[in-house]
């Protein structure tokens, strides 16, 4: 008869508890409601909050985009940090280092709410309300280790935004380098042949009448019948305009210069017959238009970031910024660059001109559509005639319309010269070059930041620099042209990147 092994059926039973009392312990630790939460804050590549802001650590019971009642977040503690290199430390609204140094606390249970996150607040403010959101990640109920992450890190990373150096308002007057647009450019030259001249003849005609055997006339209707004696050219037009990105407004003829956008494009002509009835043989007169075609050039201004994009962040309360930073630009004109927290020794090469003055193109949300404003450029209004002309009756009408000559994209021509005057106090008193020698490219850059919406400043960028390019050797360009910006968002632990902290929790 078989019979069980004393030994065994011991082992059996140890391993039975043990697997209960772990079970239990586990219930107990991940379920069990707590009273104090404890994180310890780690960070990597964090800039010091810039001036009049300070970082607030936060947890949130709903996703943070969609917070309407204050009761659903609570703070665990507002900071700065200092990374340099002889410290790293996390300070508070005075810039001492903070007491609990990289320790916040939450008096509950911070598996009670579903997102831990960092915003950028106001200094001087107390806000009940989180600000832009800058590093989140939502909270697993059954970790002890949360990585916070900008948002939407991963389509900022796998993002691309070019630019071109074109001056369209100045009226192809061949002066580029003066402007700075986030978008691809080209130039296309097309010919249209405009129907404008026109001339009417008219030859006489005889119908004489048929008559049977019986001399009675067979086409006696046809001799006595009236049409009227009229005839008339109504012209048609087109508008050559396929959008304010196009500028499509430049248009030119052979001769001389066209003042306006519109072609006549084709006419609509009407043959008209009438029958003279005063006499027999009855006489007709036929009408001809002829019409005489002139060929026109018109100019194309192609700008375009088609296949391109970024993520929007309006809804975490961020925006994009356009800068150009260059050594030919004086540092107390408008500002000085901030460099990123991450390692900024090799800065000439990586920004050439970051030493220099900066000057801002403005803020944007939609790579595809145009930005805030546009303080440094020239507006140029084009009138736009439609003309329906009359050839008999003589009469001309003409609607009249104004375009403004700019891209619906984000990007400034820098020609205003007295708004540039205003701005950096006459140090900049016509327009600016941003090619003023012909080697540019170890000298500037242009650069697009992320910028906090609570934060007005244009005299130094927020230090997050998404992307940044710099400069070409020369701004005589062929066509198509653009450039694509570096990347700097990625996350990965070393030496360049956008910023990451690592939240250690502990539940009591």
């Amino acid at each position: 008869m078989f019979k069980f092994d004393s030994r065994l059926v011991f082992i059996i039973s140890v391993i039975g508890l043990l697997m209960v009392a772990l079970s239990c312990s586990q219930t107990d630790d991940v379920t069990a409601t707590k009273s104090v939460t404890k994180v310890w804050l780690t960070a990597e590549r964090l800039p010091s909050a810039a001036v009049g802001m300070i970082y607030e650590l936060w947890a949130s019971k709903v996703d943070p985009r969609t917070l309407a009642d204050p009761s659903d977040a609570q703070s665990l503690g507002r900071f700065s940090y200092i990374n340099s290199d002889t410290l790293v430390a996390f300070t508070n609204d005075s810039g001492e280092i903070r007491a609990d140094s990289n320790l916040f606390r939450l008096d509950g249970d911070l598996f009670d709410y579903e997102y831990l996150f960092v915003a950028a607040q106001n200094l001087d403010s107390v806000d009940e309300f989180p600000g832009p959101v800058m590093l989140l990640n939502p909270i697993a109920g059954n970790s002890d280790t949360l990585r916070l992450y900008f948002p939407k890190h991963d389509s900022l990373f796998d993002a691309t935004i070019r630019c071109n150096f074109e001056t369209p308002t100045d009226g192809h007057s061949g002066a580029d380098g003066f402007g700075l647009w986030f978008s691809a450019y080209n130039f296309i030259q097309k010919q249209i042949d405009d129907t404008l001249g026109v001339d009417i003849s008219y030859v006489d005609s005889t119908i004489y009448p048929i008559y049977d055997a019986d001399s009675n006339i067979l086409n006696l209707a046809t001799l006595y019948a009236e049409y009227a004696d009229s005839v008339w050219a109504e012209f048609d037009t087109i508008l050559l305009d396929f959008g304010r990105d196009t500028l499509a407004l430049g248009v030119t003829q052979t001769e001389a210069p066209l003042s306006t956008g519109h072609l006549h494009y084709g006419a609509k002509r009407h043959i008209i017959y009438r029958a003279d009835s005063t006499q027999i043989p009855r006489t007709i007169k036929s009408y001809t238009i002829e019409w005489d075609t002139v060929p026109r050039y018109v100019n194309l201004d192609i700008f375009t970031q088609a296949l391109y994009e970024l993520p929007d962040l309006s809804m975490y309360g961020w925006e994009y910024k356009g800068w150009v930073v260059s050594d030919e630009i004086y540092p107390t004109a408008i500002g000085e660059f901030t460099p990123p927290a991450w390692d900024f020794i090799s800065g000439e090469l990586i920004i050439p001109g970051y030493q220099g003055g900066l000057i801002s193109t403005g803020t944007f949300t939609d790579v595809t559509k145009a930005d805030n404003s546009n303080p440094f450029t020239r507006e140029i209004w084009w009138e736009v005639d439609s003309v329906v002309v009359d050839t008999v009756a003589g009469d001309t009408t003409i609607f009249r319309d104004s375009v403004l000559k700019r891209p619906n994209l984000p990007g400034e021509d820098f020609l205003d010269g007295a708004a540039l005057s205003a701005a950096t106090g006459g140090v900049i008193s016509s327009s600016l070059d941003l090619f003023p020698v012909g080697d540019m490219s170890d000298k500037a850059s242009v650069f697009v930041t992320i910028e906090p919406t609570n934060r007005f400043s244009d005299s130094t960028n927020f230090p997050l620099i998404a992307f940044s390019f710099r400069f070409p050797s020369s701004h005589n360009f062929g066509y198509p042209y653009y450039w694509p910006l570096i990347n700097w968002t990625g996350t990965a632990s070393g030496a360049n990147g956008f910023p990451k902290i690592t939240a250690r929790i502990q539940r009591l």
